[in-house]
């Protein structure tokens, strides 16, 4: 934090680790230094997160993910007040395009309609998901905010409705324990994959 810091960006689980951070405290950090709070919410979207009631003052989401559903059409989306975000922009919207086009409007509205369902959905595969990967064998470490054993469990119940569907793990022996196990193998040629979660 810097005396000309004025804002702050979070990604809330962040990716891949799924770490989750404090928004209300962060909050409290922001203002205090005269700093606006901005939560790029993709992971969770408005269903299972809502930055903006935690005291975030931007919230940013990824339309073509889950709001979209399908990946059909690229767009995103700025959340906040209308003092920040609406009336400022308005102006420059009008005068310099930087709009989606109509028919991708209506796709991620169309889009909208059914993500309620569609996370709920989620939620329970990722759930499971992550349940299996803790059981494996040649799994060393699970990151997913719904297992126990997650570092900011208790947070991520706190400020979320649920944990979300995205984990990743760790396989036991690094990349080297990921390529050896690796059952798809054909080739002593194929190039090794360039992560091991």
């Amino acid at each position: 934090m810097r005396k000309n810091t004025r804002l702050f960006f979070l990604e809330t689980p962040s990716n891949p680790l799924t770490e989750i951070s404090d928004i209300e405290k962060l909050s409290a950090v922001a203002k205090k230094a005269g700093a606006l709070l901005a939560v790029d919410n993709v992971f969770c979207t408005p269903i299972l997160q809502r930055p903006l009631e935690l005291g975030a003052d931007l919230v940013i989401h990824s339309a073509t993910k889950y709001l979209d559903g399908q990946g059909r059409v690229l767009g995103g989306a700025i959340c906040g007040s209308k003092a920040l975000v609406g009336d400022p922009l308005t102006a420059y919207l009008r005068t310099a395009g930087p709009a989606l086009s109509p028919f991708n409007a209506w796709v991620l509205l169309k889009g909208l309609e059914t993500l309620e369902l569609r996370m709920r959905g989620a939620v329970g595969r990722g759930a499971r998901a992550g349940a299996l990967a803790g059981e494996a064998s040649r799994v060393a470490r699970v990151h997913y905010p719904g297992l126990a054993s997650h570092p900011q469990h208790e947070l991520a119940k706190r400020q979320q409705r649920a944990a979300g569907s995205v984990l990743s793990f760790e396989v036991k022996g690094g990349r080297a324990g990921g390529v050896a196990g690796d059952r798809f193998h054909t080739s002593s040629s194929r190039s090794p994959p360039t992560s091991a979660t």
